[in-house]
């Protein structure tokens, strides 16, 4: 294996790790969002 083999694995586990991160974020935004409408009506 070619280090570029292994720096090519660690950026995709660095953007699948910022993916995760994105993801759980957007998740609390609509939570929050969901919240704030149920107590709207």
């Amino acid at each position: 294996m070619g280090e570029s083999f292994i720096a090519a694995n660690l950026m995709k586990l660095r953007l699948v790790d910022e993916m995760e991160e994105e993801i759980e974020l957007r998740k609390q935004m609509n939570v929050a969002e969901l919240n704030d409408l149920d107590e709207i009506t």
